[in-house]
């Protein structure tokens, strides 16, 4: 797993063992890109209500209580449509 941080300009990036990177270009807002380069999704916090992810294709693929479990649909989604 790699991991880079830059907190000047509030990012970054991520490298899970799903093939999957991650930026946080601001607080709230996880955004996911694929191997490939493409744009795999976004999770975006909502206060009292959990992280609702949403698949590249706009489909809301739910909310849920934490942010690893968020992460983690979007990234099984991710490897399921490959």
């Amino acid at each position: 797993m790699t991991t880079m941080t830059t907190t000047a300009t509030r990012t970054t990036a991520t490298r899970a063992a799903e093939g999957v990177t991650w930026r946080c270009p601001q607080a709230g807002l996880w955004i996911a890109t694929g191997t490939d380069g493409r744009p795999a999704g976004i999770v975006s916090e909502r206060w009292r209500r959990g992280f609702v992810v949403t698949a590249c294709t706009g489909h809301d693929l739910g909310t849920f209580a934490t942010l690893d479990e968020a992460r983690g649909a979007l990234a099984a989604q991710a490897v399921e449509g490959r």
